[in-house]
């Protein structure tokens, strides 16, 4: 996305993709990077289908403190996300503290989310959720300080807000390879991986790898 274009999280609920788009689009893109990376710690995208039960966990980590996680549920999806160098991040004061209000309207079937270790809630510069009931992605009305993306969710959503292009674009600035749209509208459409498939990409795994990963992320697999 261009720089011009970097707003807030504001804009950013308005070109979200629904919770089961944007769930299908991470397990594409986590199974990509699971077999581009040359192990997991280097993979960008990661998605883990049995996190929870009747609960799946994305995650965006850019190596750099920047991250991103979605928690999916029946139809629902929460979505915070840490940029170190935006305005709003906790470390802009010491001691550090969040964004007033930042959570202040997430709903009380959310709340318990926000105890979890693993999202590191300390370091949050924005928030949204979708509860699945026909209301979209919304946030919290914060009062934003002036500049462009002033918390980082334009920058660090715009892969998932571009689609099966975004992660193109990825691909080639992290792994500097490019792929054929015909291959990215297999692995976005969730057709099964094969190993044909498997062996026309610039794997940095091997199959039997290929396959422990898939059934990991969700990720169906061709039984040839």
């Amino acid at each position: 996305m261009p720089k011009e274009e970097f707003v807030s999280i504001r804009e950013v609920v308005q070109l979200l993709p629904s919770s089961a788009e944007a769930r299908q689009w991470f397990q594409a893109a986590a199974m990509l990077d699971s077999m581009l990376a040359m192990d997991e710690a280097s993979s960008v995208y990661r998605f883990d289908s049995a996190w929870a039960p009747r609960q799946g966990l994305a995650s965006m980590q850019n190596g750099s403190g920047d991250h991103f996680f979605i928690v999916f549920g029946d139809g629902s999806a929460w979505l915070k996300g840490f940029d170190h160098e935006s305005q709003m991040s906790p470390f802009r004061e010491e001691p550090p503290r969040l964004w007033p209000g930042l959570f202040s309207l997430l709903p009380n079937c959310l709340m318990a989310l926000l105890k979890e270790p693993a999202f590191a809630v300390d370091c949050t510069t924005f928030c949204t959720w979708n509860l699945g009931d026909g209301h979209g992605w919304t946030h919290d009305y914060l009062e934003l300080p002036n500049g462009l993306d002033p918390d980082g969710a334009t920058h660090l959503t715009s892969p998932l807000l571009h689609g099966r292009q975004g992660y193109l674009e990825h691909c080639k600035d992290y792994f500097e390879v490019g792929m054929e749209d015909e291959v990215l509208q297999h692995f976005f459409g969730l057709s099964p991986l094969s190993r044909k498939q498997f062996d026309a990409l610039p794997t940095a795994v091997d199959w039997p790898a290929a396959v422990s990963n898939a059934v990991a992320i969700g990720y169906p697999v061709a039984h040839d």
